[in-house]
């Protein structure tokens, strides 16, 4: 019989809690500059082109984020690893908001929702019974849950709500020919990283005329549906509540979506 690993493994689960505590501490609460995309951008749910480094990391949403454009796109990259939060973008998607005209004003701006699961079953997530993992063979069934959790984003995640854009339907394809691209995937820690690509036409916005407007970022959108993550065959149901309201007939648990705003202007070559 192997002999349990768990003390060796401890070194390095804390070691990855340090650092993604250390690194949140170093970061604003909101981005503060501008910032040109890499050319090698993949709207793909992978945050390599970043080197999984964020510009900010908001703790209203406790989520890493950060803001580009290049020539033709305005993206989104964001990351969160806290399971609650996770469950309130699963059930109720990131909205990305833009204010063309910089006011912190949702009535007047382009919302987008991904993912939009409104209609749709929501994710079985698995994760690791860590009291029952083989540790030599950690790697094959870390590789192994986030490919099963993917399938099930994937099979799921079929829809982008758009709002105050004229020019698009309130729920369009994520294979759209629109000029929205989104794409989020799990890896092998159950890290969420969630992409989105908007052509800066659909925004109002302009290049040769960089103008400052106003961002907001919402996780959540009110629905209460605990994820059902998968411990081996045994099912835990992750029901995690940070932020309330008030009980309503409307919202009986009194769950509500976080948010923050923030302002950016395009930045140039």
């Amino acid at each position: 019989m192997k002999k349990f690993q768990l003390p060796k493994l401890l070194p390095v689960l804390l070691s990855g809690i340090i650092f993604f505590t250390a690194n949140a501490q170093k970061l604003p609460n909101v981005q503060q500059t501008s910032l040109r995309a890499p050319a090698d951008l993949k709207i793909d749910g992978k945050a390599n082109e970043w080197n999984n480094r964020f510009q900010a990391y908001n703790d209203t949403t406790h989520v890493y984020y950060t803001v580009a454009n290049d020539d033709k796109n305005l993206y989104l990259t964001l990351q969160a690893s806290d399971p609650a939060i996770i469950n309130m973008i699963l059930t109720g998607g990131v909205t990305f908001s833009i204010n063309r005209a910089g006011e912190k004003e949702l009535a007047d701006a382009a919302n987008i929702t991904y993912p939009d699961l409104k209609d749709a079953t929501y994710p079985t997530l698995k994760k690791e019974n860590m009291m029952s993992i083989n540790f030599s063979d950690i790697k094959v069934r870390q590789d192994s849950f986030a490919m099963a959790n993917n399938s099930q984003l994937a099979a799921r995640s079929k829809y982008i709500s758009v709002n105050g854009i004229n020019s698009l339907a309130e729920l369009t394809s994520i294979n759209n020919r629109d000029g929205i691209k989104a794409v989020s995937l799990f890896d092998n820690k159950m890290v969420y990283t969630y992409e989105l690509a908007v052509d800066l036409s659909l925004l109002g916005l302009d290049m040769a005329k960089p103008e400052r407007f106003a961002y907001n970022i919402a996780v959540g959108e009110g629905r209460y549906n605990p994820i059902v993550f998968f411990a081996g065959a045994r099912p835990i149901h992750i029901s995690y509540t940070p932020f309330h309201r008030p009980p309503s007939p409307d919202n009986p648990h009194g769950y509500i979506p976080a948010d923050f705003w923030g302002e950016y202007t395009l930045a140039k070559q």
